[in-house]
């Protein structure tokens, strides 16, 4: 993997043949040769990077290419270890262990510790500037663990990009945070779950510790894990976050040169209030809004089965059951809602580039979460309220005034990470349809609606949810433009009035999704494993070659989607097309052909298991589910290394076919709980469609509809938020 891309053998070769080939012409013909033939999109700089990854792992030659001068810092030879040291292997549980102690390395030690750390660690020691902690992990007289902390990385776009500050923020607090620069498990010692055991308890005490060292608190841990070698498996068990990759960029002396070696990141927050104390801020002490001071709110959940977890969705305002509600909201209750509302709004205050959209926003999220307003439109939620509102000053504010969304769907992006972030996460696209009667709104047509089962006239947008076991909520959304929408006599005439960007081009919903999901992992800010799409997505395979490598998708496709049972050989041919000669690579003759999904479903060698994938509202969801290891078809060529993933109705016996890049490691438990997660954001659409009015908007432009999507998404998260924080007024 070389900056999440997969390098075969064969195409180190093709790299190699075109450097030779075309070297002399320099790198920006290098790099869109081979994006050619292999079949890149990403552009000819972003190739370049790759060239230079490529070339820094000494795997190609390029000619303009020079090894930067590394500085060498003058290491410590330590000597071996003391043959007193024993090294007998303990092999053992930890339950049946005695407890593990940690201490401070004190002088008398650190030969000791520094011979160990260069003797097993495949980094060896590493010579720290500064402030910084080594500890030894000892089972009664017996080193089992070393571990070392220090400054935290200067620089690091993914982890400021999680804690929002800026450069300034960045050098007043980073003494806040230490980094963990070591970290061995000494090879004699073979215990399962030791490592994040050992983490655990220095987490407990390295702020206490870093105190009384050098006189400051911390606030955040960080790390890097080489995700080629290793897979942060201690970390995850012991709660660490990841949050992206680093760029890959060294430093040599005042200067930064790109290596293309990229290494996960993994933060971990010691305290509550850590981003606060991070940018200097003082928690937020709200005000009460008497307008959220209105009871009969009730709760209900869909339940869903994550990893062993349950998936839980809160709903207010519930359709009435014929069961007791779970509780009773009193005035005080509400008065608690009312004041984290205050505090979820103040987190989007510096996203605003004016107070007065700020706060039009606080009114239109009141307005958005009260039942006593009917329809969630403009003016209604102008007059909702204490604070009533000329009518057009709310419709100004939603469709005309500047304030940024897509910051503010950022910024949240941000909170849901810190409220439901886990490794195992789910990111989920699904669109969404909004029957329109007129012509004039931003990218009205006929086209198919799912909301009315038909073609007719209606708006198309495109969402994406982000799941857990703590629950799930949506982030950001786009509007589909159809391709009517192009033409010149379009552009001059209705694309001014609805305030479209000019540089928007035409792009299909597949095209859209994918670069949503592309922008969400280049932001790095969600912890994500997996990716759920439908199979209008899903029977596009270009849309599935473009999902980062970093996730594993777990995909519905039709029936007739191909793939090979074994990868099928290659070959590179040459061609001419009107006098120039082109290559391009192709099965090899007498290799066996594609299979459709139902073909292999109907091999009678098949395994099928019945399983239970969750609990439904009518009991308990059965279905039988086998599964194939295949290789994905791209372009008429061999693709991903992909799971044909089978789903009966033991009833009817109608099929579903799914595919998913998920390893061939992966267990048949994992990829059968992952099956009916999906549908998750079809509980967020129904939410968000029955109790906050996304589907009530009544304005016409571009501008306004991704407003009222933007301030209807964070009256979810609220919701959500309001349900896991204040678990006594709000229980399931």
């Amino acid at each position: 993997m070389v900056m999440n891309r997969r390098f075969f053998p064969r195409d180190l070769d093709l790299v190699r043949r075109v450097v030779s080939e075309r070297g002399r012409e320099g790198a920006e013909a290098v790099a869109g040769e081979v994006c050619r033939l292999l079949a890149w999109h990403g552009g000819k700089s972003r190739c370049q990077e790759v060239l230079l990854a490529l070339a820094g792992r000494d795997l190609v030659e390029l000619p303009w290419w020079e090894q930067p001068q590394q500085r060498r810092h003058r290491r410590p030879e330590p000597g071996p270890p003391p043959q007193s040291l024993d090294t007998s292997p303990i092999e053992s549980t930890i339950s049946s262990l005695p407890g593990i102690r940690l201490s401070i390395v004190g002088q008398d030690e650190d030969g000791l510790w520094s011979s160990l750390l260069h003797r097993y660690h495949p980094l060896g020691v590493r010579v720290v500037i500064g402030e910084h902690l080594k500890y030894f992990a000892w089972l009664e007289q017996r080193p089992v663990a070393l571990l070392l902390w220090g400054r935290a990385s200067l620089k690091l776009a993914a982890r400021d990009r999680r804690l929002a500050w800026s450069p300034q923020e960045r050098r007043d607090s980073l003494h806040r945070v230490a980094n963990n620069y070591r970290f061995l498990i000494l090879p004699w010692v073979r215990v399962p779950n030791l490592g994040s055991h050992v983490l655990s308890i220095n987490v407990r005490r390295i702020d206490l510790d870093w105190k009384q060292a050098f006189g400051r608190n911390l606030d955040l841990l960080e790390t890097f894990v080489d995700p080629e070698r290793f897979q942060a498996t201690s970390y995850r068990a012991a709660n660490w976050i990841p949050v992206g990759l680093t760029h890959g960029s060294g430093r040599t002396g005042p200067n930064y040169h790109f290596h293309g070696h990229q290494k996960m990141i993994l933060l971990y927050p010691l305290s509550r209030e850590m981003r606060d104390r991070l940018r200097d801020r003082d928690p937020p002490i709200p005000s009460v809004p008497a307008s959220l001071l209105t009871p009969g709110a009730s709760t209900s959940s869909d339940t869903g089965i994550l990893d062993g977890g349950s998936m839980t969705i809160p709903t207010l305002n519930a359709p009435p059951c014929t069961e007791e509600p779970a509780c009773v909201l009193e005035a005080a209750d509400l008065k608690l809602v009312a004041k984290e509302l205050q505090s979820f709004h103040r987190m989007f205050r510096d996203v605003f580039p004016r107070r007065e959209p700020w706060e039009k926003a606080e009114i239109y999220l009141r307005g958005l979460l009260s039942s006593e307003v009917e329809r969630h439109n403009a003016e209604r939620m102008a007059l909702y309220g204490p604070t009533a509102l000329p009518p057009r000053t709310m419709q100004f504010f939603l469709t005309e005034s500047c304030w940024p969304d897509d910051a503010v769907r950022i910024r949240n992006e941000q909170l849901v990470a810190d409220l439901l972030g886990e490794p195992d996460g789910l990111l989920i696209l699904d669109g969404s349809d909004f029957p329109k009667k007129g012509s004039e709104s931003a990218g009205v047509a006929r086209q198919y609606c799912g909301a009315l089962g038909k073609t007719d006239n209606c708006q198309a947008g495109l969402f994406l949810c982000y799941a857990s076991s703590r629950g799930a909520t949506l982030f950001d959304a786009d509007l589909f433009l159809p391709e009517s929408w192009f033409t010149e006599k379009q552009k001059a005439e209705r694309w001014p009035a609805c305030r479209i960007p000019e540089d928007r081009t035409f792009k299909t919903k597949p095209d859209i999704g994918a670069a949503m999901i592309n922008a969400v992992f280049e932001r790095g800010q969600l912890p994500i494993r997996w990716v759920l799409a439908d199979e209008f997505f899903g029977r596009d395979s270009a849309f599935r070659a473009s999902i980062p490598s970093a996730y594993s998708y777990f995909i519905q496709v039709p029936c007739n989607t191909r793939v090979w049972v074994d990868r099928p050989k290659v070959e590179e041919v040459e061609f001419k097309r009107k006098g120039k000669l082109y290559k391009r690579l192709r099965i090899v003759k007498g290799q066996p052909r594609p299979r459709e999904l139902r073909e292999l479903a109907d091999d009678s060698n098949l395994v099928w298991e019945q399983v239970t994938l969750k609990e439904g509202a009518k009991g308990p969801i059965e279905a039988e589910v086998t599964r194939v290891r295949g290789v994905d078809v791209q372009n008429k060529l061999p693709g991903t290394d992909v799971w044909a993933f089978f789903r009966r109705n033991p009833v009817t016996k109608e099929l579903q076919y799914y595919l998913s890049s998920a390893s061939a490691q992966t267990p048949m438990e994992v990829l059968v709980r992952v099956c009916p997660l999906r549908w998750t954001i079809e509980i967020c659409f129904r939410e968000t469609k029955n109790e906050l009015g996304m589907d009530h908007y009544e304005v016409r432009s571009w501008t306004g509809w991704h407003h009222h999507m933007t301030l209807v998404m964070l009256a979810h998260h609220f919701l959500l938020r309001a349900r896991l924080r204040l678990k006594k007024i709000l229980q399931a």
